[in-house]
């Protein structure tokens, strides 16, 4: 069962919003808490009510699940929330969802999905004609998903299939669901003691139940989405969860009141560090890596059966098979256009203007020309759009994901609105652009080499793509940085671009094999 949305280590974050009005008043139906615990830290509470509604003169059921968390990055606490619904006939046929993603400072995209026929219409208020995206009408919204063992009345050898829509990447996917042997897990009871309650941990025997999805396609990439494992009470009801998310660790979810399951955490300090945490040790340093001409990495990834996949090849990068977990990867310093016979022209998904990297707003606008001042040369344009960036930015690790044009307007942020920023305004100056994921070198206060998840940007000048990167202000990237996936962000309306990192994240090790100087 994957009632609960899918979240990796850089969290796709949902917020509510109604498809219609309502003419009557909600029917409450059920409604559940569960105390959300990551690594043994109370981290926050997810919340669930399925209600029934009146929709185009029908009845419907909505199911609306709420999640709300608090993680750590770089010993910065920063809250998350998350939210999703959707609305089944009394036969359990879904004919509609909503999602608004939320970002930083309460700020929010609202997606509305209505089927028609073989599609899923999603809507916002930039596009209300809508776009459509294929449609099974066998998927099962949350409501069935949620009684699907109760009706079913599994016991342990049972398996069972079915699909899901899952919001964060738009897509579709097939669930495997096994009902394995009941074991002794740890559950939250709470006792009333006069006016306070207490909660204890207590033992119970309960059913388990592994679901897993096949494998999605994200910008090309193809991504195992987390195993969710499920303990069953004696009506076949889920009271215990459990997923692994990359870069956080294990997500618990124990059935609750609604009470405790609000309780803030007593030691914020304990939840693991999505920053530190992802880290990568180098086996040795390398001294002035950003100015050298070229870099060749050996790469394990742990679990994978074909890991050279894992890592982009373009112009900077080159990729040579080792095993089915490993690769050499060749890392080259592009830092000033090389010739090319007849360049072609960039892609419109590069130049365009789009929710995220929204170039045509008035301040993105206005930055990107304060910026390049009178240049005309295009690799100087987004090289002077870096500087200005660097040297504008206040480095922060507590701001949530923003548009471009909300980071032109707090100027803080992290890599991320660093490369978006960036990448918006070279638009802006008439440079194409998209952003780059992967991995940078930055040795740490002992001297020791590590490499971080990191975003940069990258423009096309003269037929290719070079790299430019706003966080360090260097006039451009050498091998230092090495690339995982990149994207336009046209069309996009939530934060799958980001996903290709949970491929690798806790499964790398790197070891450098050559330098050259």
């Amino acid at each position: 069962m994957r009632k609960l949305l899918w979240c990796g280590g850089v969290l796709v974050l949902f917020l509510v919003a109604p498809l219609r009005a309502e003419p009557t008043p909600p029917k409450l139906l059920k409604e559940t808490w569960d105390a959300a615990y990551l690594e043994g830290a109370k981290s926050g509470s997810v919340h669930t009510t399925v209600q029934e509604i009146e929709r185009d003169g029908k009845k419907v059921v909505r199911t609306t699940l709420s999640m709300s968390l608090q993680i750590k990055r770089y010993n910065e606490v920063v809250p998350l929330r998350m939210e999703t619904s959707t609305d089944e006939t009394p036969e359990g046929k879904v004919v509609g969802l909503t999602l608004t993603q939320f970002l930083d400072k309460g700020k929010k995209f609202v997606v509305t999905g209505t089927v028609e026929g073989d599609s899923l219409v999603l809507r916002t208020a930039n596009d209300p004609k809508g776009k459509p995206v294929p449609w099974d009408d066998k998927v099962l919204g949350m409501a069935r998903q949620e009684s699907l063992f109760h009706d079913k009345k599994v016991k342990p050898g049972d398996k069972l299939e079915y699909l899901s829509f899952e919001p964060s990447l738009g897509t579709t996917v097939k669930v495997r669901a096994t009902v394995k042997p009941a074991e002794e897990v740890d559950l939250l009871e709470t006792i009333k003691e006069g006016a306070t309650v207490r909660v204890n941990r207590v033992k119970k025997t309960l059913v388990r139940v592994e679901a897993v999805t096949d494998k999605v396609e994200v910008n090309g990439n193809a991504i195992q989405l987390p195993r969710l494992v499920s303990w069953l009470d004696k009506d076949r009801q889920p009271v215990r969860s459990e997923l692994d998310m990359p870069g956080l660790g294990q997500l618990t979810l124990y059935r609750t009141t609604q009470k405790v399951a609000e309780q803030e955490g007593v030691a914020p300090t304990l939840l693991p560090d999505l920053g530190l945490g992802t880290l990568i040790p180098l086996d040795r340093p390398v001294p002035h890596i950003h100015d050298a001409k070229a870099v060749v990495y050996r790469i394990t990834v742990k679990g994978e059966d074909d890991a050279a996949t894992t890592f982009a090849k373009d112009g900077r990068q080159k990729i040579k098979k080792i095993t089915d977990d490993s690769f050499e990867l060749t890392v080259r310093a592009l830092r000033k256009p090389a010739t090319v016979e007849n360049p072609s022209e960039a892609k419109k998904e590069f130049s365009g203007s789009s929710y995220f990297l929204d170039a045509e707003d008035d301040k993105v606008k206005a930055l990107a020309a304060d910026a390049v001042g009178r240049e005309t040369d295009a690799w100087r344009k987004a090289q002077k759009v870096e500087k200005w960036v660097h040297d504008n930015m206040r480095p922060s690790s507590a701001i949530g994901f923003a548009s471009a044009s909300q980071v032109a307007n707090d100027k803080q942020g992290d890599c991320r609105q660093h490369a978006m920023l960036t990448a918006a305004m070279c638009r802006a100056a008439g440079v194409p652009s998209r952003t780059a994921l992967g991995l940078v070198y930055a040795p740490d206060g002992e001297k020791k080499a590590i490499l971080g998840f990191h975003m940069w940007t990258e423009v096309w000048v003269k037929g290719q793509w070079l790299g430019i990167d706003a966080t360090l202000g260097q006039g451009g990237v050498g091998p230092g940085h090495l690339k995982i996936s990149d994207h336009s962000w046209a069309d996009t309306h939530t934060l799958a671009p980001l996903l290709p990192v949970t491929r690798v994240m806790g499964k790398l090790k790197v070891e450098v094999v050559k330098v050259e100087e």
